[in-house]
């Protein structure tokens, strides 16, 4: 009987395991901050490890193998004492292409405006309907923003339900008189603000950009391994779409962040071009990513 019992706990917890989506790796560093407790920093990494991997975040189910790559390193940059911290978080995510075993970057974005109250052995409340506290907001907010990311890439987009959460958690914070950073407001943090990003992200004006990230992946990385060609017309056509985006607003957040994740793989892409496709996107990527013009350009000289 007992033995029955314990099979069945085994049973619920693996079925439970499966729900999971995040696989985040978390690093917290505290490099040069005498004033901070080592074990302290070591608790804040190992409850926000918890925070991000242990919590259902969708309705989907999903396998240990399924689940999605993404990393936080967050640097702290002050210990302000009464457990308020300053710090810059590095956040990035990650898939796998298809029929590969090639990593391709989804998002990668510093946030510089972290600050937040940690007490070591203090539960991390979060309830995404209103303002609990900065830190489980931070991070939920970004376990939004990085399935919600993953989904867009597999589907036109299919991330639209995970950006309004993490638009309603900035809507939260923003209107909360407790919380700590501007980067929750429209005009507090200058353009590069979580605000602005979710914004940009559910703005229809900006529809293109959210398509060319899915006809990028889906219909070009993704058929790469049975076409290249195929794959690189993908590719091609969806720089069509940012372009556009970018006649219209050139500097908005998403087109920043769509470029920090993407232009060394783009450098790739176009190294490895057949000479007749070469020109194509020279022409495109020197339009829309014109801080890189003489990168491309190398590129294009030493293929002759």
């Amino acid at each position: 009987m007992h033995k029955s019992i314990f099979c069945f706990f085994i049973i619920l917890a693996s079925f439970f395991a499966q729900a999971q989506e995040l696989n985040c790796e978390v690093t917290v560093r505290a490099d040069g901050l005498t004033t901070s407790d080592p074990a302290l920093i070591q608790s804040l990494e190992q409850e926000i490890s918890k925070f991000m991997n242990d919590r259902v975040w969708t309705e989907d189910d999903y396998q240990a193998d399924e689940r999605i790559d993404c990393q936080l390193i967050l640097a702290i940059t002050e210990d302000a004492g009464n457990d308020l911290f300053k710090a810059t978080a590095s956040t990035s995510l990650s898939r796998p292409v298809f029929n590969s075993d090639y990593q391709t970057i989804l998002y990668n974005v510093k946030d510089e405006s972290w600050i937040f109250y940690f007490r070591q052995f203090n539960d991390m409340n979060f309830n995404e309907n209103t303002f609990t506290s900065e830190l489980t907001s931070l991070l939920a907010y970004y376990a939004y923003v990085f399935i919600g990311t993953y989904y867009d890439s597999f589907s036109p987009s299919g991330g639209t339900p995970y950006f309004i959460k993490a638009q309603t958690i900035v809507n939260n914070a923003s209107n909360s008189t407790t919380n700590q950073s501007k980067s929750w407001d429209a005009f507090g943090g200058g353009k590069m603000t979580r605000y602005n990003y979710i914004e940009n992200i559910l703005n229809n004006r900006y529809t293109g950009m959210r398509n060319a990230f899915y006809q990028y992946h889906r219909n070009g990385l993704d058929k790469m391994y049975d076409d290249d060609q195929a794959g690189l017309q993908g590719i091609i056509a969806s720089l069509d779409d940012l372009e556009e985006v970018y006649k219209n607003s050139p500097n908005t957040m998403v087109m920043q962040s769509f470029f920090s994740a993407k232009t060394n793989e783009l450098i790739k892409i176009l190294q490895n071009a057949s000479n007749t496709q070469k020109p194509k996107l020279l022409k495109k990527l020197s339009t829309i990513r014109p801080s890189e013009v003489s990168t491309f350009q190398q590129i294009m000289q030493r293929a002759q």
